[in-house]
């Protein structure tokens, strides 16, 4: 019964207006803007309303290809470039750069090594990561589940087949663990965001 709630509540619950909002706030005047996980179902929408917000120089980047609706809008765009790249890639803060506000929304659940990645994430911030994701809260605890195909039509499965694999949901893990891992990658959390009783974002500087 609590896991069938979690499941019904997750699927119903959409934070993508308060994304476009807090992205368009931190976005307005920045240098340069790192949208990372950018495409699914989303087609760029963050990277735009980056662009829309005043970023001077705003990077996409996913480990997918573009989507037709992302590369229709790209040719309006003057300052967004799409980067297609793994966010474990060792090289990947040396070739990019730091960026003044990274924003990263919907991957940190979906590795493997999510400390791994925060320590990416954080290599790439020049003043502010802003992470969204699913968390688990305290009355939840014994409701995690992985989604699956049947749960969502059109979802990936949910058995992980490689550490390269990005579909399944491998965690759910609680604000205090976000916490933890952005504290040891070297960054201060200091603003959050709760947009249901599972979803967060978590805003952290240098």
């Amino acid at each position: 019964m609590i896991a069938a709630r979690l499941r019904h509540r997750l699927g119903r619950h959409d934070p993508r207006a308060a994304h476009d909002a807090l992205v368009r706030e931190h976005a307005a005047g920045a240098e340069s803007f790192l949208d990372v996980g950018c495409m699914w179902r989303i087609d760029g929408a963050n990277a735009f309303a980056a662009e829309e917000a005043g970023a001077a120089k705003v990077t996409a980047m996913d480990v997918m290809d573009t989507t037709p609706a992302f590369e229709e809008r790209l040719r309006d765009s003057a300052v967004v470039q799409f980067v297609q790249a793994d966010i474990h890639y060792e090289g990947l803060p040396d070739w990019l750069g730091p960026h003044e506000i990274v924003w990263c929304s919907g991957v940190l659940y979906h590795v493997p090594e999510p400390l791994a990645m925060i320590r990416q994430l954080a290599a790439l911030t020049g003043r502010r990561l802003l992470l969204a994701t699913e968390v688990l809260p305290a009355r939840g605890r014994r409701a995690v589940w992985l989604p699956t195909s049947r749960d969502h039509p059109g979802a990936p499965a949910a058995e992980p087949q490689s550490l390269d694999d990005y579909a399944p949901w491998y965690w759910l893990p609680s604000p205090a663990a976000v916490r933890s891992m952005l504290a040891l990658a070297g960054l201060r959390v200091v603003r959050e965001v709760g947009l249901g009783p599972y979803h967060r974002v978590f805003a952290a500087d240098r």
